[in-house]
């Protein structure tokens, strides 16, 4: 496989409080095969040693480096790393996550065929094992249920078109950032190589265990919203996306479509 090390890619790492896992995570980037890349920790502002393990990694690989924000959560991270990056292309990488050492270099040969967004199939570790179902992309169903990591390969260049993340989003701001990519003519791919891994800690600390129901929901709904247009050029209304996610979206968003659209079924439903 051609390496194309003409080009650079940015590796962004949002740390908070992550002491007992950024440095295997920062391993599995210093590891690729993939050698033109600049790695960007980004400290949320964590109050155990992050700081510290990131910046003594540098003794480790002269590519990183590293600051320290105020806390904002990890979108702001995200992108107070992205005005730093000088590469071509962005990766984001959960600090408690890890890629396989092909994982830049496979995403880079696609990426230079004319994709735009290019990740892998996954896997769990830690707590939990197996695959991490990601169905193959396609639009209609990716409008109702994101099925691409925050840590896909992405154009810098389309990303900075689109403003990158929304930081006004409180989950899901990966999926809206990738709708946004896609309408304007961002195009995808997903290798069928289990190449990334996401970490479900043992203290149940992740960003996904700690999503609440409700902050899901106004997510999807502030999405909805502000790609309206988007998703009626696909005759995705409101009331046709509640019925195709129906496996997908909790039961208080599934409740109050029920009591919008089908008052029957929602009377006896829930037995009102």
């Amino acid at each position: 496989m051609e390496a194309h090390n003409d080009i650079k890619v940015s590796v962004i790492i949002p740390c908070y409080n992550a002491v007992k896992y950024v440095e295997e995570t920062l391993q599995s980037v210093s590891g690729q095969t993939f050698k033109n890349i600049e790695i960007i920790a980004v400290d949320d502002g964590s109050t155990d040693d992050t700081f510290s393990v990131i910046n003594n990694y540098k003794d480790m690989d002269n590519r990183l480096t590293t600051i320290k924000i105020e806390n904002g959560g990890s979108s702001k991270a995200r992108m107070e790393g992205a005005k730093l990056a000088k590469g071509e292309y962005l990766l984001f990488l959960d600090s408690d996550d890890l890629i396989d050492p092909t994982y830049i270099e496979k995403c880079i040969f696609i990426a230079r065929q004319g994709y735009d967004i290019v990740y892998t199939k996954a896997r769990f570790f830690g707590r939990k094992s197996g695959e991490l179902y990601l169905p193959e992309f396609n639009l209609l169903d990716f409008l109702c249920s994101n099925c691409i990591y925050v840590s896909a390969l992405i154009r810098k260049s389309l990303f900075d078109l689109v403003g990158g993340f929304d930081t006004s989003i409180l989950q899901m701001e990966d999926w809206e950032c990738f709708i946004n990519m896609i309408k304007n003519g961002g195009k995808v791919y997903r290798i069928p190589e289990m190449l990334f891994l996401y970490r479900k800690r043992d203290d149940c600390s992740s960003k996904s265990d700690s999503a609440t129901l409700d902050e899901m929901d106004k997510s999807f709904l502030a999405i909805y919203t502000k790609h309206y247009d988007f998703y009626r050029k696909y005759n995705l209304g409101l009331k046709d996306l509640l019925w195709r996610m129906h496996k997908h979206y909790s039961n208080r968003l599934r409740r109050w479509g029920y009591k919008l659209f089908k008052p029957q079924k929602y009377m006896k439903e829930y037995k009102l």
